[in-house]
C-alpha cells in the first residue's frame, strides 16, 4: 500500500503525463489519465481544499458543464446528448483536480514546460516523417480523406497521427510560442530563439488561416507590451499590417483558402463554382444563427444541434453543407445555438470572470484567452477531445492559486 506522500507524488507525475499527452498524437488515452488523476485526487483527500477556496473561479467551468446534463430534459436525441456529456466531462473533473495543496509554482511551471516540449517534439516527429517519406517515395503529394495534400503541409503533415487536426495543433503551437517567450527567453535566449523560429515556421506549414491571423495579432499585442513610446508602437503595428498584407497578396505558402478568396466573390453559398472558405463559413454561421433565433432562450441542446443544423442546410438549399454534415465552425455560435442566451452568458462569465479578480492585462491568462477567443471565431475548438482537454486543463491551471513554497 502506497503512503499518502507517495500517492501525492504519483498525483503530480500523472498530471505531468497528461500535460505531455495533450498536444501529442497519442492522446487517445487522455480519458484514462484524467480518470486516474481524479481518483488520486480523491484518495489523497485533495477535495478538502474545496472549503478553503476564497473565489468562485475554480467552479465556473464545472457550473458551465451542468448545462449538458440539464439539456437532456429538452433533447430529442438522448444518445447524442449523453455522448456530449461524456465528451465534455473534462469541464467538471479537470478544474476539481487542480484544487490541491500539493501544486506549487515550480510544479505549475514544470507542467507548462512539459506541454511546450511535448508540442515541439511531436511536431518535429511529423516534420521528420514527412521529409523521410518524400525521400523514400519520391512523391510530394499524399491522399488524406477526400483531399490531396503536400506531405509537409496541413493534413499532409499531421497525417502521421490519427485525427491530429492541423488547426488544433496550430493552437498548441501558438500557446507554446507564448510559453517560450515567457519562460525561456531570459534564461535561455538561444534555445528560445530556435524554438520560436521552429514554432512559427510550422504554424505556416500547417496552413491554418486563423492561426496565422492569431500569430499576427499576438505579435502586435506583444510589441505593444514591449514598446513604451507610442510613436514606435504605431510604427511597429504598421509594419505588421504591411507584412500581413504582403503575405495575403503574395501568398508564399500557396494557402488554398487565400487562393479561393482571391478567385471568388463573397456570398453565402456552397455551390461548387462559387464557394470559397468564407462563403462556406457564412453558410454555416447563418444557418446556426437561424437555429438560435428559433430557440433563443435555451437553445436546441448540444445533442440535437448537428441534426437540426443539417435540417437547416436542407431547408436553405445548401446541399453540399448538408451532405458533409458541417458543424457551426464558430464556438460562439455553437454555444449560442446549443444553449441559447442563458448558456452563452454563462460561457461569457466563465471566460471573462477571472478579470474580476485583477488578472493583469499581460498575464498568461490574457494570452491564453486572446488565442482561444481568436480560434473560437472560425473553429469548434471545444467540440474535439484535444480542444476540450486543452482548454479545461490550462484554464484551470493558469487560474489556480499554487501552494507557496
Amino acid at each position: 500500500m502506497l503512503s499518502q506522500a507517495n500517492l501525492k507524488s504519483l498525483y503530480i507525475y500523472v498530471m505531468y503525463v497528461l500535460a505531455f499527452m495533450i498536444p501529442s498524437g497519442i492522446y487517445n488515452f487522455e480519458g484514462v489519465i484524467i480518470a486516474l488523476l481524479f481518483l488520486l485526487w480523491l484518495v489523497t483527500k485533495q477535495y478538502k481544499e474545496i472549503k478553503s477556496q476564497t473565489t468562485i473561479l475554480p467552479f465556473l467551468l464545472p457550473f458551465f458543464f451542468l448545462l449538458y446534463p440539464l439539456s437532456l430534459f429538452y433533447t430529442n436525441d438522448l444518445s447524442s446528448g449523453f455522448d456530449q456529456i461524456t465528451m465534455h466531462l473534462s469541464y467538471l473533473l479537470i478544474p476539481l483536480v487542480f484544487i490541491s495543496d500539493v501544486i506549487d509554482d515550480k510544479i505549475k511551471k514544470n507542467i507548462l514546460l512539459i506541454f511546450l516540449f511535448s508540442t515541439v517534439l511531436f511536431v518535429f516527429i511529423a516534420d521528420v516523417y514527412a521529409v523521410v517519406d518524400i525521400i523514400q517515395t519520391e512523391r510530394y503529394i499524399v491522399r488524406v480523406a477526400k483531399g490531396d495534400y503536400y506531405k509537409f503541409l496541413s493534413y499532409g503533415l499531421t497525417r502521421i497521427f490519427s485525427d491530429w487536426h492541423p488547426t488544433v495543433v496550430s493552437l498548441f503551437l501558438m500557446f507554446s510560442l507564448v510559453l517560450t517567450v515567457k519562460y525561456l527567453f531570459k534564461p535561455k535566449k538561444f534555445l528560445a530563439l530556435l524554438l520560436a523560429i521552429f514554432i512559427i515556421i510550422n504554424i505556416f506549414l500547417l496552413k491554418s488561416l486563423i492561426a496565422i491571423i492569431c500569430l499576427m495579432g499576438v505579435t502586435v499585442l506583444f510589441l505593444f507590451s514591449l514598446i513604451k513610446r507610442k510613436p514606435y508602437k504605431f510604427g511597429a503595428v504598421f509594419l505588421v499590417i504591411i507584412m500581413a498584407s504582403a503575405f495575403y497578396i503574395l501568398n508564399p505558402f500557396k494557402i488554398d483558402k487565400i487562393q479561393q478568396l482571391k478567385r471568388t466573390k463573397m456570398e453565402i453559398t456552397d455551390n461548387q463554382d462559387t464557394r470559397n472558405v468564407l462563403s462556406i463559413r457564412l453558410v454555416k454561421w447563418s444557418s446556426t444563427f437561424n437555429l438560435f433565433l428559433e430557440n433563443p432562450v435555451l437553445g436546441v441542446g448540444p445533442g440535437d444541434l448537428r441534426h437540426d443544423l443539417v435540417g437547416e442546410y436542407i431547408d436553405k438549399g445548401f446541399d453540399f453543407a448538408a451532405e458533409r454534415r458541417f458543424g457551426p465552425h464558430n464556438q460562439y455560435l455553437q454555444i449560442l445555438a446549443a444553449f441559447g442566451v442563458f448558456g452563452f452568458l454563462l460561457f461569457f462569465i466563465t471566460l471573462f470572470g477571472p478579470y474580476l479578480k485583477d488578472i493583469k492585462i499581460d498575464s498568461l491568462y490574457f494570452w491564453f484567452l486572446i488565442m482561444t477567443l481568436t480560434f473560437f471565431m472560425t473553429e469548434d475548438v471545444l467540440e474535439r477531445q484535444q480542444g476540450i482537454v486543452f482548454f479545461s486543463f490550462f484554464y484551470a491551471l493558469i487560474l489556480m492559486r499554487p501552494k507557496r513554497t
